[in-house]
């Protein structure tokens, strides 16, 4: 007897289900995506933000994420050429200038209104404290 392989008819061919777009370009890995952006669920509403740096042949953008359903969010970006305002000419994609980049960006986001939580809380020593 001799043995036939089925070829692949119609119907495999209707139901067969392409991946997304980005895991067919290689650019992103959701498995790793879930993990990193899965929140505890005793944490309710909470955001969770995480930092993304770029580097490319002029800049360094640094940038501070919120992720979403929709998608992310980015809340606040700081680019390398930012730096020229500070009298910082050269080296923009230097390690330095992206450590400053790092500091910069830490800098206004933490003035933003959104970012600052509670407020003052009840303490027994003489200063106050914050939350």
């Amino acid at each position: 007897m001799v043995f036939v392989q089925n070829s692949k008819n119609s119907s495999y061919h209707s139901r067969f289900q392409v991946k997304w777009r980005r895991r067919r370009e290689g650019k992103t890995d959701y498995f790793s995506r879930r993990r990193l952006l899965n929140q505890d669920k005793r944490k309710y509403n909470s955001p969770k933000y995480r930092i993304v740096v770029r580097i490319t042949k002029r800049n360094i953008i640094c940038q501070f994420v919120q992720p979403r359903i929709q998608g992310d969010h980015v809340l606040k970006s700081v680019y390398s050429k930012d730096l020229e305002t500070f009298g910082i000419y050269t080296g923009k994609t230097s390690f330095p200038a992206s450590y400053t980049i790092g500091l910069l960006l830490s800098k206004k986001v933490s003035q933003e209104k959104w970012f600052i939580r509670g407020g003052k809380t009840k303490c027994k020593k003489k200063f106050e404290c914050y939350s």
